[in-house]
Formats: structure tokens, C-alpha cells, sequence
């Protein structure tokens, strides 16, 4: 839907449109609003249509008590009286009201579009929340707040999967300056479901979570190394022995967290992605297939795998979890994940970011500032796909990150190669 008119938002001074300060985030992650995020890694503003309705929303919590008022209504009595909440001044003077007027494309998630998608998404989610289905009436309600909040943490991620924006507005403050809105076009990326096979692929141990047999309920962790069959499916060599083998003959269910094997030791910005799924003895038919895949990765298991203790198992993925880095999250369909392939550029990306990076960085700055619209002093590529790349910038307002589409889908380092002379070409014509 779009987004237009003027919308106001009681917020701390003295710019009550700042994101609230981490620090103040509870235990959980978010600030224990309706729509926060329980990941806890995005942040929430809260706005209204109306100045009454920023009051209504952010007072509510100085009301007195419900239980309160039913108790004192038992009681027997001529006094009448009922104690009034009450608003701390300190509070009030700490706060402004802000007014901004609202553009670009929003989520109404109370909608039936939005509600019938929430329902799919969602439908293993409601019965521990006591709700046999979903309506606009449950998102309506405030409590369970649990809810709400994993409502908007899909909706957001839901729409970043098919590459849409939430809320693309660019708010024009009367309290203060705006910061230029960007009128580049979308930049086609790979999937989540493309990047989580290609992360998969890339790496080669992951953190098997099993369930214990000696802790019921509790999980528990062990280093795995993998191989991948033509579906995305890891395949693990384990011996009887361990205790990770002897959780799954008990109970099957466990995921497996993979991470970035290049993450320049930024381990909250990297990339990871995390299988759930059932971990089952390979049939024998189909163990010589895994041997000849294992293998292929783990030559030195040769010494091993034939040992009377040693079986294959395969996880059997249910769902699919990844995580780009800050604020790009998702659940990607089993589905998806099993029909997606790694990118072609996958084992040759590291030698291009490193050849552009050593003998082409004006050329970058070329690119950034006509393909991205961007003046910068430096730039520095990041990352490279069939799709395009990504840049990190330092500019006059500071270090900023953009990603450049290529002219056309690449397929293997040659043609990423020419497209990319190509593109300077086009860049140096233009200016």
C-alpha cells in the first residue's frame, strides 16, 4: 500500500524520530512495544495519523491497573472513588511531538492480504500462543505481545525475500534537516535461498545441534564437517561412539548452524544460515552415492570411513533459516532451498574482489558514482554474484555500503570479467 499524509510520533528530545538507544532494550531484545522485534535487530518507530493517537499508545502504560480497579470495586463502601494514573513530569519533559509527512510503499498487516500470507507463515506458531487461527482481531489485541512481534519480524522479512521494500519512506521533518532520498532503482540480488546454498556450499563445518538423550529437552552442540548432496541435504560422517550419534538414534530432530568462512572476524555481520531438520541413517542403497560426496570433500576420511563404527546420515530439511548480516534475515521454504543452486561465481568471487580491490579501486569510484549515483574518495568491493556487487564507500558523510547491478546475469569469471570492463566503458562515456 502507499503511504502519504502527516503523521506524528511522541518521541524522546530532541529529535523524537531517532531510533531508541539499544541500551535500553530488555532482556529479549526488544523495548516491550506491540510490534518490536523479538530478534532484536532492527528497531521500531511507533507513529500516528493522529496526535491523540501517539498519546493513547505511549500513556497506556500510566493507566492504572485493571486488577486494581476490580478489587477496589468489591469493596464495599459509599466512596466511590477511583485512583487516576499518573504521569511522572520527569517523563513529560524528556519527550516532543514530531511531525513528519509519510511517502513510498508500507505493510498493512491487518489486512486480508497480509493476514492470509501471516496464516501460512505462522500456522505451527499459533497453537502455543492457545489461538486456533489468526484474524485481525488477534493482532489487534496486546497481549500475547510474543505475537505481534513475530508478526512484523515475518512481515518485514517476509517482504525483504521478495526483494520489496517496507517502508520506503523519507520523512520530511519540520524539526530539522533531511538527508537526501535515493531515486536508484532496485538492485536485483540473489535470493535467500540461492545464498543459503551457496553459503553451504562454501563452507565445510557447521555446529550440529542435537537433542540430549542425557538432558531431555536441553540441546546439544558438536562441530561437524558435511558434505551436500544435489538437493542442499548435509551429510554427516559419525561413529557410534559420539554423542551427537547417539542423541539422533534417539531423536532425529536437529539443525545445523553453517557461518561464513571468511567473515573478516565480524561474526555479528556475516553471513550464516541455519537448517532444521531430521538427521537419519542413509539407506543402504544410497550409501555409496554419500561415500563418493563425502569423500569429494574429506579425502583424509578415506582412512576412517570404512571403520564398522562409522554410518552416513543425511538431514532431511524441514525449514531454513539465514541471516546476511544486520537487519537481512529470513525463513526460506524447504522447498525453495532444495530447487536453488550456488552461484556460479562462488569459487572465483574472493580472486575477483581481490583483483578489483588491487588494481582497479578508480574504476570502482567510476562505477559507484555513475551506476550508484554516489561520489566517494575510496571504494572498496566487498562481494561479487551473477547479479551485480557490493561496494563499501567512504564518502563526505562517512562510510556507506551500496550494491551495483551488472548489465546482464554473469555465469561464470569471463564473462563477470567483460561485463565489468564493459561497465567502466559505458561509466567513462557518461561523464
Amino acid at each position: 500500500m502507499k503511504a502519504s499524509g502527516v503523521i506524528y510520533r511522541l518521541g524522546r528530545k530532541p529529535d523524537p524520530w531517532s531510533a531508541p538507544d539499544w541500551a535500553l532494550a530488555g532482556p529479549d531484545g526488544t523495548f516491550g512495544n506491540r510490534f518490536d522485534d523479538p530478534e532484536g535487530m532492527f528497531r521500531v518507530l511507533y507513529a500516528s495519523s493522529q496526535r491523540l493517537g501517539c498519546f493513547l499508545e505511549t500513556l497506556a502504560r500510566f493507566r492504572v491497573d485493571v486488577k486494581l480497579l476490580a478489587e477496589l470495586a468489591e469493596i464495599e463502601g459509599d466512596d466511590d472513588c477511583f485512583p487516576l494514573g499518573e504521569v511522572p513530569l520527569e517523563w513529560i519533559e524528556k519527550r516532543m511531538m514530531g511531525v513528519a509527512t509519510a511517502g513510498g510503499e508500507y505493510a498493512d498487516i491487518c489486512s486480508s492480504e497480509w493476514i492470509s500470507r501471516l496464516r501460512i507463515v505462522l500456522a505451527g506458531h499459533l497453537e502455543r500462543f492457545g489461538l486456533d487461527d489468526l484474524d485481525a482481531s488477534v493482532l489487534q489485541m496486546t497481549a500475547p505481545r510474543s505475537l505481534t512481534q513475530l508478526c512484523n519480524h515475518q512481515t518485514l522479512f517476509r517482504l525483504n525475500c521478495v526483494r520489496r521494500t517496507i517502508l520506503s519512506s523519507s520523512f520530511n521533518r519540520k524539526h530539522g534537516a533531511t538527508g537526501a532520498a535515493s531515486d536508484q532503482p532496485p538492485v536485483p540480488e540473489p535470493s535467500f535461498s540461492e545464498r543459503s546454498r551457496t553459503l553451504m556450499y562454501l563452507s565445510r563445518v557447521g555446529s550440529l545441534s542435537t537433542l540430549s538423550r542425557k538432558q531431555p529437552g536441553f540441546p546439544f552442540g558438536s562441530v561437524m564437517p558435511y558434505g551436500l548432496d544435489e538437493h542442499g541435504r548435509p551429510i554427516f560422517l559419525i561413529s557410534t561412539m559420539a554423542m551427537h550419534t547417539q542423541n539422533l538414534q534417539t531423536d532425529s530432530r536437529a539443525s545445523l548452524l553453517v557461518t561464513q568462512p571468511d567473515g573478516d572476524g565480524d561474526s555479528l555481520g556475516a553471513a550464516r544460515v541455519t537448517l532444521v531438520g531430521k538427521a537419519l541413517a542413509i539407506p543402504q542403497p544410497e550409501v555409496a552415492e554419500a561415500r563418493r560426496l563425502y569423500l569429494e570433500r574429506y579425502a583424509n576420511s578415506k582412512y576412517w570411513v570404512d571403520f564398522e563404527d562409522f554410518s552416513f546420515y543425511r538431514m532431511d530439511v524441514v525449514d531454513v533459516y539465514y541471516v546476511g548480516g544486520f537487519g537481512v534475515m529470513g525463513w526460506v521454504p524447504a522447498t525453495d532451498y532444495a530447487r536453488a543452486q550456488s552461484d556460479p561465481l562462488a569459487d572465483t568471487a574472493a580472486g575477483i574482489v581481490e583483483h578489483m580491490n588491487t588494481g582497479h579501486k578508480d574504476a570502482l569510484i567510476l562505477l559507484a558514482r555513475v551506476f550508484a549515483g554516489l561520489e566517494s574518495q575510496e571504494a572498496v568491493m566487498t562481494a561479487v554474484d551473477r547479479l551485480g556487487f557490493h561496494v563499501r564507500l567512504k564518502t563526505q558523510d562517512g562510510m556507506r555500503g551500496t550494491r551495483i547491478a551488472f548489465l546482464r546475469e554473469v555465469s561464470n569469471p569471463g564473462e563477470a570479467r567483460k561485463v565489468l570492463v564493459e561497465m567502466v566503458q559505458q561509466a567513462r562515456q557518461r561523464l
